[in-house]
């Protein structure tokens, strides 16, 4: 059966004007976007009624992490500097 769906959807795009591709290639995005969230919110709620985790964490609220561009510092590298002085 799922082959004769494929086989007719494959006609029907076969068909659509080229306009209209770009339509029928976002709704089906959304389609399987919806299906796969689907999917997660079952397999996560399948983890807790199973016991495996007792709850899910929460998305954090907070904003990235952004990371402080490295300074360029002349001279030798201070991991050097450290072996000399210990010396």
């Amino acid at each position: 059966m799922a082959i004769d769906i494929r086989e007719d959807l494959r006609l029907l795009i076969d068909r659509l004007h080229d306009d209209d591709l770009a339509d029928a290639r976002d709704v089906l995005g959304q389609l399987a976007a919806a299906r796969e969230a689907d999917g997660r919110e079952q397999f996560a709620d399948w983890l807790v009624d199973s016991g495996l985790v007792r709850r899910l964490p929460q998305p954090s609220t907070e904003p990235p992490i952004t990371r402080t561009p490295l300074l360029r510092i002349s001279g030798e590298p201070v991991s050097k500097t450290l072996v000399d002085e210990r010396r």
